[in-house]
């Protein structure tokens, strides 16, 4: 998950660098996560000109689908939360259904 939560941000950014300023993490480690999901999916979701990236075709498909992975955790999130408010219960303090995983990758 984490993996794609900093490849979507690659992809907004289209700056390493910024992407890991966004995300509070070094540019070494959002590298490092790039090249681990480059080598498990078996191909480059970015073509690297320069300093400059752009989305191949497969990181475009991968957006598109990370796009979805997101909007169905917001949505999760919400079900729940309304949920709770339907049941009047409490969760666990390790919990928050209001504060999805994704939080960080804006709508």
């Amino acid at each position: 998950m984490r993996q794609l939560e900093y490849f979507m941000a690659i992809c907004e950014e289209l700056h390493f660098s910024r992407a890991a300023e966004r995300m509070g993490v070094s540019d070494p480690n959002i590298s490092q996560q790039i090249r681990a999901l480059e080598e498990e999916l078996g191909v480059l979701p970015f073509d690297r000109i320069g300093r400059k990236i752009a989305l191949t075709e497969a990181g475009a498909i991968l957006k598109e689908h990370g796009t979805a992975v997101f909007g169905h955790l917001r949505q999760a999130g919400d079900a729940i939360a309304d949920l709770k408010l339907r049941q009047g219960g409490s969760w666990p303090s390790a919990f928050c259904p209001a504060t999805p995983i994704c939080c960080s990758i804006p709508s």
